[in-house]
Order: C-alpha cells, then structure tokens, then sequence
C-alpha cells in the first residue's frame, strides 16, 4: 500500500510539473503523502489546494486533519470551521473541533462542540464518551451521567457505557442503580474483574451480604493481585462481626499493596500512598477490636509515617500508646 502512494505522489508531481496551478492534483498529492507520513509537504501542498480551490470541503477537511496530528489546534480549528459552514450537519467535524479546543484549554468551546456532535448523531459513542469526560473532571455527576444515558439508548450492551454510568451512580450513592449498569458489564464480559469488584462493593452497600461475597470472590479469582478486593472482603467480614477473617483477607491486600508498590518503584514512578493508608487504617482498627494493640500501634504508626495528618489515627494511636511517668528516687 506504501508503495502504490509513493507511485501515485510521483505521478501527481510530474502532472504539477507542467500545471502548477492544477488545484485537484496538489489535493490529492497532499493526501499521497499524509499517507507516507510527510506532514511538513502535505501541508504546504493542502493549503496551496485551499488557494486554488476555496469552496472545496474536503480540501480544507483535510488540512485541518494535518493542522491536528502537527499539533496546530489553532490552525485546524479555522479550517474546520471553513467546513462547518459548507456542512453544519457534519456530527465528525464538530467532535474534531472539539477534540482541538480541549487541546488549546477551551473547555466550554469543547463541550459545546461535543454536545452538537451528540446532537447531529445520538449514536456517537465517541463524542458521548469524551463529552461525559469532561463533565466529570470538572465534577458535574448530574451532566456526565446524563450523557452516558443517551449515549447507553443506542449502546446498551456496550461495556465502558455501563461501568461509566455504574460509576457515577455509585459516586452518587445510588448503589441500587448502580447494580444494573455494572450487571450488564459482567454479562457482555464475564472476565471483567472491575465489573464483578464494583458489583461486590454495590452489593454491601444494599446490605446483600452473599451476593457481595461471591462477587469479590470472583474478582479476586480473576486478578489474584487486586489489592482493593481482598481490602473489600475485608470490610464485608468486618460488618458481619468475623474479625479473624477480616484481619486474614485485610493482610492479604496489604500484602499486594507492598507488591504493587514496589513494582513502581522499580518503574521510577511514586506510588500514592492512599489505597496503603486505607488498608493499614482498616487493619489496624480491626487488630485493635480484636485485642492486638502491638499490631494495631505498628500499623497506625505506618500509616502516620506515609500520610502524617490523620487527626482520627493520631487519636486512636494516642490512646493506645503506654504513658512513662518519671519515677523518683529522692529518699525522704
């Protein structure tokens, strides 16, 4: 395929050669050499075309593609809109628009444009997907979900759909909800760890005790190293009053957390500290309901070590922490 766009750049160059100003041939030479990679001339060839040829769309749609993989958002989106104009029906121009906008930080001109790409096309998963997004960074859980809903009306088996909105509805303490979208998940993908741990926290959120232990089970059957299951399990022992259990399956997701921990390290990356907090936290409490204060101190010290204000802890380590009181010797 490389060879047969060499050998039509070829035969367009030799055409320009005797008619400079022949506008369809340094379109299409243009488009010869996007496909071979060679921005800079596709470039300069597109918009030479664009001189030639101002009414032509597809000239200025493919400028603006160019402008965009150069990483000239400015430029792409004053082409784009060169094409809106000619076709203000065209749902892709807009999500390209948007895509360029969010670039150069123009959120609100982003979410515009996504939301009319939506608009042309319902069914445009990706528009709907990037506009949840950005509803969701700047934390509008009513908007983000809203989106997803329209977007799961023509994709209703769709994966990332349902756990997205299975997300926000447990974000939004609609765990019942929830429950349905992160179902729907497992269905279309049963080796879907996420999917199952997510139905396991939303179950003992609802009080399903069971159905939360066979979900986690299954999570963790499917990524023995997923640190927030065994951490989930941990909990769901806890509220059922089986501390050892509790402490068992809390240890085994510190266990992963060191592991996951160390793993980062070894790539140069900085670990968060906060999922080993929580477990240590959890862990400790736990310990310390079961009579082991020397194991409840060393882990709350451990988490003060990693993230230092923690009132609660500070608290809680306090008042397991022997008091010396100087003893005198003074003889009377």
């Amino acid at each position: 395929m490389a060879e047969n766009w060499m050998e039509a750049a070829t035969l367009l160059q030799r055409a320009l050669d005797d008619d400079p100003r022949w506008g369809e041939g340094l379109a299409h030479l243009g488009v010869c050499l996007v496909h071979q990679g060679r921005l800079q001339e596709a470039q300069q060839h597109l918009l030479r075309a664009a001189r030639l040829l101002p009414d032509d769309v597809d000239v200025y749609y493919n400028l603006a593609a160019v402008y965009q993989r150069l990483g000239e958002h400015d430029k792409a989106l004053s082409c784009y809109k060169e094409v809106v104009l000619a076709c203000p029906e065209d749902a892709a121009v807009y999500g390209q628009m948007a895509e360029s906008a969010l670039r150069l930080g123009r959120v609100k001109d982003a979410i515009v444009l996504y939301s009319e790409a939506v608009r042309l096309r319902p069914d445009d998963l990706g528009s709907a997907a990037a506009l949840s997004r950005i509803h969701l960074e700047q934390g509008d859980l009513r908007q983000a979900g809203e989106v997803l809903r329209g977007a799961l009306a023509h994709h209703p088996d769709d994966v990332s759909l349902n756990l997205g909105l299975g997300l926000i509805l447990e974000m939004q303490d609609r765990h019942r909800e929830a429950l349905a979208h992160f179902r729907n998940v497992v269905l279309a993908d049963d080796q879907h760890e996420e999917g199952y741990f997510r139905l396991g926290v939303c179950s003992r959120a609802c009080g399903l005790s069971q159905e939360a232990e066979a979900f986690l089970s299954r999570a963790i059957k499917l990524r023995p190293d997923y640190a927030e299951a065994w951490h989930e399990l941990g909990e769901l022992y806890r509220d059922r009053g089986d501390l050892e259990l509790a402490i068992a399956m809390l240890e085994e997701a510190l266990n992963q957390h060191c592991a996951i921990e160390e793993r980062r390290r070894r790539w140069a990356e900085t670990p968060d500290p906060g999922p080993k907090v929580h477990t240590l936290n959890a862990l400790a409490d736990c310990c310390h309901a079961a009579g082991d204060t020397g194991r409840a101190r060393q882990l709350w010290e451990e988490s003060l070590a990693l993230v230092p204000d923690q009132p609660t802890v500070t608290r809680a380590l306090q008042a397991v922490t022997p008091q010396y009181r100087r003893t005198s010797l003074t003889l009377d």
